[in-house]
């Protein structure tokens, strides 16, 4: 019974803040980034970002390792800060670029 009132409770305040329609936006702007950088530079990458407190705090912009070939970590970030201002009004305070792989079976053996 308790649980019910919390969760009707949360519910309603939440809707009222505006908080769900505000993560929706911030992620359809993620999916827009990831449109944006495959269309602009040909890569493939999952983002990821933190708002706090209505701030957009971090964006984490994710390449795959067998994309990126011989391009720098200089080149990375100028194409991540690219995705991420064609999409994110406000600037985050930190931009992380990582190079992600999968390792291959036959090394662990």
């Amino acid at each position: 019974m308790y649980k019910s009132a919390f969760l009707i409770l949360v519910m309603f305040l939440v809707s009222g803040c505006d908080a769900v329609s505000d993560m929706k936006g911030a992620f359809n702007k993620s999916t827009e980034v990831q449109e944006n950088i495959l269309k602009e530079a040909g890569l493939e990458v999952q983002i990821g970002f933190n708002i706090s407190n209505g701030v957009l705090a971090q964006v984490t912009v994710m390449f795959r390792a067998d994309q990126v070939g011989e391009r720098s970590i200089n080149d990375l970030q100028k194409i991540a800060l690219k995705g991420v201002a064609s999409s994110f009004e406000s600037t985050p305070r930190m931009l992380n670029v990582t190079v992600m792989s999968e390792p291959d079976d036959e090394e662990y053996k």
